[in-house]
């Protein structure tokens, strides 16, 4: 970002111009370092991003009750002057400020994405003006932007996807650290066999529906389905751990009404998967599949390593020592999940 004597450089087409698509605006071509996203979303990967994703559409509802009318979207772009560097926990910061007055203004800032590689940062706002967008970065934090736009909220969705709101002062950069969170359904075997090939696959798929609307109000990736259980991927430890959750009251909920016998497992490890097409591999994908199978049923079980991550974010875990995990030479210190503080 600017320091705090630049002036937010106005597009040149001014305040009638046409909506436009952020493609171009971002600049994410196929040969280029894709964004460190908010959301997730690899600007690069245009195969992911076609298909839209439900968080987009509740954001924009949102931002529309708060204004009684759907306002504009623009998207505005920060450049870092010569020498100057920011870092994920510096956009993090400025966003957080942002969210504080912009209230005041009728205005909501609705993600961010940040280039570490050039130290540029986007974001997209819903505000009633280019002026009244421009007077929240004026005011939060005197870094107003080099450039902004008004766009499309449905090409925004079309090629960014999976866009939702970033937790308020938690940084995203654009390392390939994920939280892997694998499901489970316990006894499944058992409980194919006693309802039968029909019936039973029917209530695997109608409880991973349960999960995937869980995944979809956290902004976690699904990679695929397990048969009797998912495997997700999120950016934010913070999203993982709140989706883990929501997924066992929720799952609890749905099987109370239908057969209270069901209960699921939950396990979570971090790491830096390999990614091939659409899939996930790799060591943190194997130690959260190990990690899952060690859960009780109904808990939520995380490798010391996610705990790590998720220190001062509120959450309450409950060691439950080492455990000798296959595939894995060294112990693995494990963590209960039990709520939030």
């Amino acid at each position: 970002m600017r320091s705090r004597d630049r002036v937010a450089a106005r597009d040149d087409a001014g305040a009638g111009e046409q909506q436009r698509d952020p493609s171009a605006y971002l600049g994410a071509s196929p040969h280029e370092r894709p964004l460190a996203v908010a959301g997730g979303v690899d600007l690069t990967d245009r195969a992911r991003v076609q298909a839209p994703i439900e968080p987009f559409e509740p954001m924009i509802a949102r931002a529309a009750l708060s204004f009684g009318a759907m306002a504009p979207l623009y998207m505005d772009r920060h450049e870092a002057g010569p020498g100057e560097t920011v870092s994920p926990g510096d956009a993090a910061q400025l966003h957080s400020k942002d969210l504080a007055v912009q209230e005041k203004y009728g205005v909501r800032y609705l993600s961010y994405w940040f280039d570490e590689a050039r130290h540029s940062t986007f974001c997209l706002v819903s505000a009633p003006s280019r002026d009244a967008a421009t007077a929240v970065h004026s005011e939060a934090h005197g870094l107003t932007a080099n450039k902004i736009i008004e766009v499309d909220d449905t090409a925004v969705q079309r090629f960014l996807g999976n866009v939702y709101e970033p937790v308020a002062g938690e940084a995203h950069d654009a390392s390939g650290l994920r939280t892997i969170v694998v499901t489970d359904v316990v006894d499944s075997t058992v409980l194919m066999e006693r309802l039968g090939d029909r019936e039973g696959v029917a209530v695997l798929r109608a409880q991973e529906e349960v999960i995937k609307k869980c995944l979809q109000r956290s902004g976690g990736r699904l990679v695929k389905s397990l048969g009797d259980g998912v495997l997700a991927s999120f950016d934010s430890v913070v999203r993982a751990l709140e989706c883990s959750l929501d997924a066992q009251a929720e799952v609890s909920k749905w099987a109370a009404d239908r057969d209270p016998s069901i209960h699921i497992r939950v396990g979570l490890a971090a790491g830096e998967p390999v990614e091939e097409g659409d899939d996930i591999f790799g060591s943190a994908v194997h130690l959260a599949s190990r990690v899952c199978a060690r859960c009780e049923p109904g808990g939520v079980l995380a490798a010391s390593t996610v705990r790590d991550l998720a220190m001062g974010k509120d959450y309450v875990f409950e060691d439950k020592g080492e455990a000798e995990l296959k595939g894995f030479e060294a112990p693995v210190r494990l963590f209960s999940v039990t709520g939030r503080k």
